[in-house]
Parts: structure tokens; sequence; C-alpha cells
């Protein structure tokens, strides 16, 4: 990573997390960079995520040690849990409840299926409706422009 100052430090920069997820990890350290108003520049990202967990939280630790006299700490904000795809939220509730039947979703009033306010293109490709709806042409597609070319 090649670390650019442009202009002069900026803001109070925010204690890093204590994470066991690398990219937790290293969103952190790319936020305390971003905080500092130091730009990280272009970089492979492989470069960093081959690193290890620790050893990216040693180095976002040492940056932040280093910066915190310059240009202050600003208090930890209430940071959300992580998200999880295995175990559902705490305040979210099943679709269907347990003694509920499985269609009983598709019945609930919310559920509208009636007709919509588009119309269909196959109701009306032989249609001569007086509603003034117009059918437009499809452009050819780009393999079709490449070929013809």
């Amino acid at each position: 990573m090649h670390l650019k100052l442009l202009g002069s430090l900026t803001g109070h920069v925010q204690a890093p997390l204590c994470t066991k997820n690398k990219l937790d990890a290293a969103m952190d350290l790319l936020r305390l960079l971003k905080e500092a108003g130091i730009t990280a520049g272009a970089f492979d990202a492989d470069d960093l995520f081959h690193l290890e967990v620790d050893e990216i939280r040693v180095a976002t630790a040492a940056l932040f040690n280093l910066l915190k006299p310059m240009v202050g700490e600003r208090p930890a904000a209430r940071r959300p849990k992580p998200f999880s795809l295995l175990k559902p939220l705490d305040d979210e509730q099943p679709a269907v409840k347990p003694g509920e039947p499985k269609n009983a979703q598709a019945q609930s009033p919310e559920y509208h299926t009636g007709s919509s306010q588009y119309a269909s293109a196959t109701s009306e490709a032989g249609s001569d409706s007086s509603s003034g709806s117009r059918r437009m042409s499809l452009e050819p597609s780009g393999a079709a422009v490449l070929l013809a070319i």
C-alpha cells in the first residue's frame, strides 16, 4: 500500500475494532486512514487479504497509536453487530408461523395478486385498443450489431 498525505492530517481517529474477521479488520484499517486524511492510493487487495487477521489488527493499532497524539481520539460510536447469514437476526420473525399452513402467507391481504396498473405485453400484442399505448421496437443487441459489421 502506498500511503499519501494530501494536505495535512484531519479529524480525530476512532480506536480500532477488536475483530477476528479479516474483512472487518481490513475495513477498519482503511477507515482509520480515511479519518486521518491519508489516502491509501492504488493497491492490490490480494496483498492486504493475504495477511493474517492479527497482522492487520497489529498494523491498525500501531497506526492508531501514532495518529492519536497528532489528531486526537474520537469516542467509539456504537457499531452494529456483524451480519451473519447463518443465524437469523434477533428481531427477525419467521415468514410463516410454525402452526400455520405454508400457503397462509399468500392468502394475506397485504399480498395483492390482482391485476396490475401495467398492461401485459402479451395481451396487447394484437389488440387495437383505444388506450393510446404504443409499442416500441427493440434495438438489435450488441452481438447482432457486431455480426452485422
